[in-house]
């Protein structure tokens, strides 16, 4: 299952950073990143054409994509990210459903979007995070009432004040803590707060 097993992808080629690495369609779980990858790639979509269940699993390494990543792109497919360390670094946008459902949990590790974050987007999505552990950091976070954002540890850091929207998601239910029964702590401009 490890990305840099060429025989994983088609044409026998692990992606570069000029390639669409596509998981879909897969039989069985899909690829692993580890300590031992650095892995990089123009876009990436978890969950795509008929697929109905795709995953990506990083448990140490590194993934670099140019432009966007995508958990979930048409309606009836499924993306799921599970990271419990390493590093994402997306240069452009991070779609948790962008028609289909997308599912991110995270324990640990960092995923550093320089653009939108966004949790359930289009009509027809469903997007669900789970941060249990870790940073998520973005440059700017959009929600639906079809995302959920629930978190139990870990830190979400969003670039600039973004204080008004983040208390617009949670007082709508939009983002949690402890699936409803934990207080969120929100500021502007105060590393680590308590």
């Amino acid at each position: 299952r490890l990305w840099t097993t060429a025989a994983n992808w088609s044409g026998n080629a692990v992606p570069t950073s000029a390639d669409k690495a596509a998981i879909r369609n897969a039989s069985v779980l899909g690829p692993i990143i580890d300590s031992s990858t650095t892995a990089v790639a123009a876009q990436v979509v978890v969950g795509d054409w008929s697929s109905a269940s795709d995953t990506l699993d990083i448990t140490g390494g590194s993934l670099t994509v140019s432009s966007w990543f995508v958990l979930g792109y048409s309606s009836g497919n499924n993306g799921t990210l599970t990271m419990s360390g390493g590093t994402i670094n997306a240069a452009s946008t991070l779609t948790v459903g962008n028609s289909g459902r997308g599912t991110i949990a995270i324990t640990g590790g960092t995923i550093t979007v320089a653009s939108t974050f966004g949790i359930a987007l289009l009509a027809g999505s469903i997007g669900d995070v789970f941060l249990d552990g870790g940073t998520i950091s973005c440059g700017s976070l959009s929600m639906t009432s079809s995302g959920g954002l629930d978190i139990t540890s870990g830190t979400l850091i969003v670039n600039g004040d973004a204080t008004a929207a983040i208390n617009g998601y949670i007082s709508s239910g939009w983002i949690t803590a402890y699936g409803g029964s934990g207080t969120l702590n929100v500021s502007y401009n105060t590393p680590n707060p308590a």
